[in-house]
Formats: C-alpha cells, sequence, structure tokens
C-alpha cells in the first residue's frame, strides 16, 4: 500500500466519528488516529471538556505525541482532525469545516478539509465539496518539529 493509500485509511476511519460528534453535540474537541508499524490503526482523543484547553491546545499536544512517536520510529501514518472555521480568500467568508491533517513516514503530507452544515433540527451534517491541499509535513519532517499549529496561512481558524 502507498503512503496516500494509508493516510487515506486513516481519514476515512476519522470522518465517521467526527460527523456523530457533530450531530450528537455540535462540536468536537481534536482527536486522531496513528498507524503503527505493523499497520493497526489506533484511535487517540484529548482528554476533558475542552474547558480546561483550548481546542488549539489540545491539537498541539497531539500533534507533539505523534512527533515523538515518529520520532521513536513507532508510528507509520497520523491523522490529526480538528474542528475548523475555513475562511475563503477570495470573498472573506467563512464556513464550519472539519480539518484533517495527514502525514505519512515516507514523505506524505496533506491537509483535507469538509465543509460542512449542521442542521440541527434534523440531526444530521450536509458536506459541501472537499478541499485538499499539501500539508505542512509537521509530524515526520524533523525540519519542522518545532513547528506548531499556530500557522494560519491555510485559511483555518480553530474554534
Amino acid at each position: 500500500m502507498n503512503s496516500k493509500a494509508e493516510v487515506e485509511l486513516l481519514m476515512n476511519e476519522m470522518v465517521p466519528f467526527a460527523k456523530q460528534m457533530l450531530v450528537e453535540y455540535g462540536e468536537f474537541i481534536p482527536f486522531g488516529c496513528f498507524s503503527n508499524r505493523d499497520g493497526t490503526i489506533v484511535h487517540v482523543g484529548g482528554q476533558g471538556t475542552g474547558e480546561e484547553l483550548s481546542n488549539q491546545d489540545i491539537a498541539a499536544l497531539l500533534e507533539a505525541d505523534f512527533r515523538e512517536s515518529a520520532r521513536r520510529e513507532e508510528i507509520r501514518a497520523s491523522a490529526l482532525v480538528c474542528d475548523v472555521k475555513l475562511r475563503n480568500a477570495a470573498d472573506g467568508s467563512s464556513s464550519d469545516a472539519i480539518q484533517i491533517n495527514l502525514d505519512h513516514v515516507d514523505g506524505y503530507s496533506a491537509e483535507v478539509f469538509y465543509p460542512y452544515q449542521l442542521n440541527a433540527e434534523c440531526g444530521n451534517v450536509v458536506f459541501d465539496s472537499i478541499v485538499a491541499q499539501e500539508g505542512h509535513y509537521r509530524i515526520f519532517n524533523s525540519d519542522n518539529s518545532s513547528e506548531s499549529l499556530t500557522r494560519d496561512d491555510d485559511g483555518a481558524e480553530s474554534k
């Protein structure tokens, strides 16, 4: 399996849970998963209600854990999932989105955004067109090991 296919497995594992959290709670705190060296997928999440730490802090902690696991060569791939506001650079408008940061040991990195509209009355989530772009190589590239999720050049803001 190539690196893109491996991170897509992680992404496909995460989207249904994010959707479930949105339907049940209208939001979610950052969570994710990683693929062990043997290919086993392990789910991880932040602890608490999100009131003790900001969503950005929780995401940064999960990212740091992924980086440390990558440094120790314990993982092959990671997916970090956040509930964000996605800005449209053309007109300044924004929409809610699920952001998934995907990284693979073989040098693949992508950010995938699932813009959504939450219909609380019907209890469902409607996704708009998926947006994908090259990622920031934060997990497996030691040159970026000190870089945090505070970067805002992708048009996404933590909720």
